[in-house]
């Protein structure tokens, strides 16, 4: 009897065990569950419900990789580089997540972490083609042109239709030679109908230029393609290549001296005195330097380039208008003004002229019914809808006292551009002075959320710390 009882007993206490086992097997899977199901939805829920499912199953180390993939999704790298550590540390960090984790460490800008990750993937065994992508791509921001070709040879000989190494190594090439560029454009573009439209551009600007049997020439037209792309690193590998290819070509000099000066790498002056001396007169290199001199506070030096700019192209409204900013800063006013309305009369039907006239007058309070009313309604009937102008309109308005056009304009301005501070702050002035103190507040804080650190937003912390503390 008494072994039948003990027996009894072991028996359901094995039942209990098993019954908990899977019970606690049954609530695990919850949040394993809820992650798959969160995982588009919201990754910051789908990680920690994976985390969570940890604590059921700390055996399943591959849940770290997991995690830390919906964390990068969640935006959220630094979190996901600790994860995918730890999931190194458990030995179940896969060949993606080292990929993964690289990005991670390009997200928070720590670019030699970023490219020793995808480096060791690379001397790997069968390493992807992305990861080569991801090597150039932190190659070329770190402006390491050879490494970026060396990473896109050893991709392409894996993947040799991979349409992003194809485009890159197509576009390396304008910086160096042209003439092969141009097949290499076409290739990438047929492969990536994405960037089929950007790549032709360059294949047009490209062919042009190699109508002339001018390399230095070819390497500044390929440049100004990049600049006007936005790559101007690129852009002044190609200017240097032009300036080596024949010291003697002027324009070379130009862009490399803009090109340096945009890379904030030293010696742009150089280049451009180098151009100046070459061909003394030459508009655009006085006006490059005369910018140069401008950023860096020489206003005296930049205003006598830009009054030999003008002198030689006296129909160049940017310089014009650049002129007429410089004697701003100075305080000729009577300089400056000149110089704005000669950039209306050179260009009556460019609304930008206009819309420079009408500001220089808003922001000096001067000739505001005289002249910055009718030049900023100029400016808009020029550019109908345009948001610059419907804000300037605005401000001229309000110059004048007539508040409710003023006040309709300026919703019409950020109605069209929502993300503008400039009319969200004129509105908030203008609701200040009217007294509509709540709606006030509202454009002032909105301004102040646009631009937290330029000119605008600093002028609106001011007021909201005066008015509505």
């Amino acid at each position: 009897m008494e072994r039948k009882v003990l027996f009894t007993r072991i028996m359901l206490t094995i039942l209990a065990l098993a019954l908990g086992t899977a019970l606690y097997t049954l609530v695990g899977m919850q949040p394993l569950l809820q992650a798959e199901i969160l995982a588009h939805q919201s990754p910051m829920q789908a990680a920690e419900a994976s985390l969570q499912a940890l604590e059921y199953f700390p055996w399943r180390v591959e849940l770290y990789e997991q995690a830390g993939n919906y964390m990068l999704q969640a935006g959220q790298p630094t979190r996901a580089i600790e994860l995918y550590t730890q999931a190194r540390a458990s030995g179940s960090l896969s060949r993606d997540g080292s990929l993964a984790l690289g990005d991670a460490y390009w997200q928070l800008g720590e670019l030699e972490q970023a490219v020793s990750e995808w480096q060791t993937l690379a001397n790997g065994s069968q390493p992807a083609g992305r990861v080569f992508s991801s090597l150039a791509r932190a190659y070329h921001q770190q402006g390491a042109y050879e490494d970026e070709l060396t990473a896109i040879t050893q991709g392409l000989v894996i993947q040799p239709l991979n349409a992003d190494l194809n485009t890159r190594y197509a576009i390396l090439l304008m910086s160096t030679s042209p003439t092969d560029a141009i097949p290499a454009l076409e290739h990438a573009a047929a492969l990536d109908p994405a960037a089929a439209s950007r790549l032709t551009s360059f294949m047009f600007t490209l062919t042009s230029a190699l109508r002339t049997d001018n390399l230095a020439y070819q390497l500044t037209t390929s440049g100004q393609a990049l600049a006007e792309d936005g790559d101007w690193p690129l852009a002044q590998r190609a200017f240097e290549n032009a300036a080596r290819a024949n010291p003697r070509y002027a324009p070379a000099w130009t862009w490399l001296g803009q090109a340096r000066q945009q890379t904030g790498t030293p010696g742009a002056l150089e280049a451009l005195n180098q151009a100046l001396r070459l061909t003394p007169t030459d508009p655009g290199a006085l006006s490059m330097r005369g910018l140069y001199y401008q950023q860096h506070g020489d206003y005296p030096r930049a205003l006598a380039d830009y009054q030999l700019a003008v002198a030689a192209d006296p129909q160049n409204i940017i310089w014009q208008m650049a002129l007429g900013d410089v004697y701003d800063r100075i305080g000729n006013l009577n300089g400056a003004l000149l110089a704005y309305q000669t950039a209306t009369e050179s260009a009556p039907a460019d609304p930008q002229t206009w819309r420079a006239l009408a500001l220089f007058c808003l922001s000096r309070d001067i000739f505001i019914e005289e002249l910055a009313f009718p030049a900023a309604k100029k400016a808009l009937e020029l550019d109908p809808g345009n948001p610059l102008s419907l804000d300037l309109l605005g401000q001229a308005n309000m110059g004048l006292e007539k508040f409710s056009e003023a006040e309709i304009l300026f919703k019409k301005a950020i109605a069209t551009a929502p993300d503008d501070a400039s009319p969200h702050f004129h509105l908030g002035l203008l609701y200040l002075h009217l007294g509509k103190l709540p709606d006030s507040e509202l454009e002032l804080r909105t301004t102040l959320h646009l631009d937290p650190s330029g000119q605008i937003g600093e002028r609106a912390r001011r007021i909201l710390e005066r008015y509505f503390p």
